[in-house]
């Protein structure tokens, strides 16, 4: 299925992400009619890490740089609540 993606250095730019994410996974499955009405796009969107294999080109973006120190921050927060050290 062909998809009109972005740029990834344009990709921040899109108003809203999660909108335009769902639209291309509608695309992408290549339903019509009541099959593309039952079609729940959330919930395919959650399976899309699985198929990933490098997350070094989203390292470039600024808000997945941010998601994922606030990630690494929560983590510790919580291995250090159990005593656990890194």
């Amino acid at each position: 299925m062909l998809l009109n993606l972005r740029r990834l250095d344009k990709i921040e730019d899109i108003p809203d992400p999660k909108a335009a994410l769902y639209e291309l996974l509608k695309t992408a499955s290549g339903l019509t009619g009541r099959r593309l009405k039952k079609f729940r796009p959330e919930q395919k969107a959650r399976h899309i890490t699985e198929f990933m294999e490098d997350f070094s080109p989203l390292r470039r973006l600024s808000a997945f740089m941010t998601f994922e120190n606030d990630l690494r921050q929560v983590i510790m927060r919580y291995l250090t609540a159990l005593n656990i050290v890194m």
